[in-house]
């Protein structure tokens, strides 16, 4: 190869130029501009209003401000502190496995995740499913998002049936939200996201998402379900993750939105068809509801007197709580022997009731006490064994201790 060939500049490229363009293309080309500019500069513009708006997330919250308001108004009983009584839930879809392997209700797995407890339960989960919703609805689209809504709602209602103890009920979005959450932890790193701001998306994820999670780090308890959150959360990660393998440098949103769309239309679709189920057990369930004390009777502290713990017990003979409600009178009154008898009765109906499930432990503790009273107190030990010997330090625990029942 000659010399002179190694020093040839490379061709210049340069945007061909039509000197005799019509004016009618011009005008086409200026009227593109000005619409450019336009919606450049005016965020209020129509296209901009429609796209932009978190469409998804306002309809998902009012969707599930609905369902609770319909929970409200045929719930069986309201409990002082506002929340709905546990057998109305359970009448509305609330998972577990007591439910689902011993009445073989498979459908409460798709539809617990969308009624709640109570206002302030709702009310906390839709605060939060704003937050995070808005921020992930506009950086991967609508579809993609309720997809993932969906597969951590699932992922929720699994882990709570696999992790939970038979007897414990779940309802709430919170599994679903806490999928959301991580969702929008994974997709923070996607290079799209610098777009939509980073920083406020990790703060929001950190915000949420520590509640949600970390008390899974040391034996979680109470009334939240920390395992439905878990579940929740890996199963919108598994979904994020399958979603960015779709997603091109290029594209704005990432592509096989219509099949997310089409799973996310499938679970609420099953979700409707499990309503359906609902409401044809739910006369079965407001019979059984006549069997509970209403929680405007439930005396305070179940401290009652004589008359009104009888009479409890003459009205609700099988609910387990008026039995330890008169149990607990006649142990204060020093009758052990009669104590006896209905710590036992509670006992037995609450093994069996979900409903009225952790009454079992307080019976068996205050069991154990009246037993010793009485001078058996080889027996006394051996029924205050199971509560004397938890790890974790919980209210049966305590009362035995201060029963002296566990020295």
């Amino acid at each position: 190869m000659p010399a002179s060939a190694l020093q040839t500049p490379p061709p210049i490229r340069s945007v061909p130029v039509v000197p005799f363009a019509s004016a009618a293309g011009s005008q086409q080309n200026r009227a593109r501009e000005t619409d450019y500019n336009i919606h450049a500069d005016n965020p209020f513009a129509e296209s901009y209003l429609f796209s932009d708006m978190p469409f998804l997330t306002c309809g998902l919250i009012a969707f599930l401000l609905l369902i609770f308001a319909l929970q409200a108004l045929l719930a069986f009983d309201i409990d002082k502190d506002g929340s709905l009584s546990l057998l109305s839930t359970v009448s509305t879809g609330a998972s577990g496995y007591s439910r689902i392997a011993g009445h073989w209700e498979v459908w409460r797995l798709f539809l617990a995740p969308l009624p709640h407890g109570s206002m302030t339960h709702v009310v906390s989960n839709c605060v939060a499913l704003f937050f995070v919703g808005i921020r992930i609805e506009a950086l991967i689209g609508r579809s993609w998002y309720a997809a993932i809504f969906a597969a951590s709602a699932v992922g929720g209602s699994i882990a709570s049936l696999m992790l939970n103890s038979a007897y414990v009920m779940s309802v709430g979005a919170s599994g679903a939200i806490t999928g959301v959450i991580a969702a929008l932890f994974v997709v923070s790193f996607h290079h799209r996201a610098e777009e939509h701001n980073r920083i406020a998306m990790m703060k929001t994820v950190f915000f949420f998402g520590l509640p949600a999670l970390l008390p899974l780090a040391y034996a979680p308890n109470g009334s939240t379900d920390y395992y439905a959150h878990a579940g929740g959360a890996v199963a919108g990660i598994a979904t994020v993750i399958l979603m960015c393998s779709f997603w091109r440098v290029e594209d704005k949103f990432p592509s096989r939105a219509f099949y997310a769309a089409r799973f996310a239309f499938a679970f609420f679709a099953i979700s409707a068809v499990s309503s359906g189920f609902a409401a044809a057990s739910f006369h079965v369930h407001a019979e059984e509801a006549k069997k509970y004390i209403p929680a405007k009777e439930v005396p305070d502290n179940l401290n009652a007197n004589d008359r009104i713990s009888s009479q409890l017990v003459a009205k609700y003979p099988l609910d387990a709580r008026s039995h330890l409600i008169r149990g607990i009178y006649l142990a204060d009154s020093k009758s052990f022997s009669a104590a006896e008898r209905e710590l036992r009765s509670a006992a037995r109906l609450s093994e069996a009731d979900p409903i009225t499930g952790n009454v079992k432990d307080v019976a068996n503790a205050l069991l154990a006490y009246v037993v010793s009273a009485q001078g058996r107190r080889t027996e006394a030990r051996r029924i205050a064994t199971e509560g004397c010997s938890k790890d974790q330090v919980n209210k049966t625990h305590i009362l035995l201790k201060k029963l002296k029942q566990c020295d």
